[in-house]
C-alpha cells in the first residue's frame, strides 16, 4: 500500500466517458494524459495492470516514447470468478516489489490453462 501512495493513478472511465462511449479511446486518453505528466521524467519503468489487451497495447505505445523506460505488464484474466479475482491480486501483490526493481521487461499472463473450468 505504500507503493501504491506514491503512484498517480487515472481511472479513464471517470475522467472520459463523458467524451465518448467507446472505451477502448477513454483508455487512449489517459495514457496520452500519462505521457503529457511524464514528458520532463526520467521513466525507469511503465507498470501496466489489466483485464483487457488494450491496457497492455497502450502501456508498450508509451513506453516507446522513452529511451530507457521498462515495460511491465500483468493481464489478468478477463471475467474472473471471485476467488480467481482475489488469486490474482494476491499474486500480484507478492511480486509487486519485484516487478518493480526487476531491470528487465516484464510481461505477465494470468490466464485459464485449457483444462480448467
Amino acid at each position: 500500500m505504500e507503493v501504491l501512495k506514491k503512484i498517480r493513478i487515472i481511472s479513464a472511465r471517470s475522467k472520459y466517458e463523458h467524451l465518448t462511449k467507446d472505451y477502448s479511446q477513454w483508455k487512449l486518453h489517459a495514457f496520452l494524459e500519462a505521457q503529457e505528466h511524464l514528458q520532463d521524467a526520467n521513466i525507469k519503468n511503465i507498470i501496466a495492470l489489466g483485464d483487457n489487451q488494450l491496457e497492455i497495447d497502450a502501456a508498450h505505445h508509451l513506453a516507446q516514447k522513452f529511451n530507457q523506460a521498462l515495460i511491465k505488464t500483468v493481464k489478468f484474466r478477463e471475467f474472473p470468478r471471485p476467488n480467481e479475482l482475489v488469486k490474482q491480486l494476491n499474486l500480484v501483490i507478492d511480486k509487486f516489489q519485484e516487478m518493480c526493481t526487476s531491470a528487465k521487461n516484464l510481461t505477465i499472463r494470468l490466464e485459464k490453462k485449457p483444462n480448467e473450468k
